[in-house]
């Protein structure tokens, strides 16, 4: 179990988002065994990402939600919006260079 505080929004969206892949699940007629195994992971772990366990891994997250053909909503989540991609361009730095010394003569 982790020590991190979660914000009210974290946690309501792990959540829904676990509601989202029962609600699927159960849409294709599968039980919670089929749908662990088939991603590789114990009927437990299974429950947990069901239940918004904020302690599963995000890759499994992630991987549950693609195996569900809930794809486009991962994908919503990587791509930069236009505030970001402002202020990535506008306050994040280049790398700067250090000067060099002069050769000694």
């Amino acid at each position: 179990s982790s020590n991190v505080f979660l914000s009210y929004e974290v946690t309501q969206t792990l959540l829904e988002t676990g509601q989202l892949i029962k609600e699927r699940r159960l849409a294709s007629g599968n039980t919670e065994t089929v749908m662990a195994e088939r991603l590789g992971v114990t009927r437990m772990t299974w429950r947990r990402i069901e239940a918004g366990d904020p302690n599963v891994r995000s890759g499994t997250l992630l991987q549950a939600l693609v195996m569900l053909q809930l794809k486009d909503r991962v994908i919503a989540l990587s791509e930069r919006d236009p505030l970001t991609t402002l202020l990535v361009r506008t306050w994040i730095p280049k790398r700067a260079r250090a000067k060099r010394k002069p050769a000694a003569q």
